[in-house]
């Protein structure tokens, strides 16, 4: 939690580098300014509504807190379950390139999301409010660094796929604009074993 913290001192220099309150003019001036700014699929708008959830990083970890050992039990069920669904059923599994995979079929992990998709959320925003900053500081000159690493989410997904998912199911399940297919798109992904 010690990164959580530094993290949180220093959100208000994030969000200022990310714009501040004109987020959304900042992004798309990025945008325009250089081509390669790399906002991993993010709009403006998704870019400001995660920009503001800087200001409730308190609740966010409160609910981390919360939930994250449902989310890790959940999980680790879900992958220790593979291998007997695949056995049971003789259907999901492929070996390729990256070696042996599985594939979810729908609803096999709804308990899982429904369970982690707070904790995800969280980890998502702040991968997401680092890029945003970062990008909009890069293409105005004021940096010229990158984020380390690749973000970490998701094969074949983007922060705008994520940001969507999140703004339509914020709990994980199928409610309100939720649907089992918004869900799906995390689970039906082939999945290393």
């Amino acid at each position: 939690m010690d990164g959580f913290r530094k993290f949180k001192d220093a959100s208000k220099k994030v969000k200022e580098g990310a714009g501040g309150a004109d987020v959304k003019a900042k992004v798309d001036g990025a945008k325009a300014k250089d081509p390669t700014a790399d906002f991993q699929g993010l709009n403006s708008d998704q870019a400001k509504a995660i920009m503001d959830k800087i200001d409730t990083l308190d609740a966010q970890l409160k609910t981390f807190k919360e939930t994250a050992d449902k989310c890790f039990k959940a999980a680790n069920e879900v992958r220790s379950n593979i291998f007997c669904s695949g056995c049971i059923s003789a259907t999901g599994f492929t070996t390729g390139a990256s070696g042996l995979t599985y594939t979810f079929q729908t609803t096999t992990c709804n308990a899982a999301l429904e369970a982690c998709v707070p904790v995800w959320s969280l980890m998502f925003n702040l991968q997401a409010q680092m890029q945003i900053a970062v990008e909009v500081r890069r293409a105005n000159g004021n940096t010229t660094d990158k984020p380390k690493g690749p973000p970490k989410i998701p094969r074949g997904k983007s922060f705008g796929d994520l940001a969507t998912l999140f703004t339509a199911c914020p709990n994980g399940k199928v409610e309100g604009t939720c649907t089992q297919e918004n869900l799906d798109t995390l689970c039906a992904n082939r999945q290393a074993c």
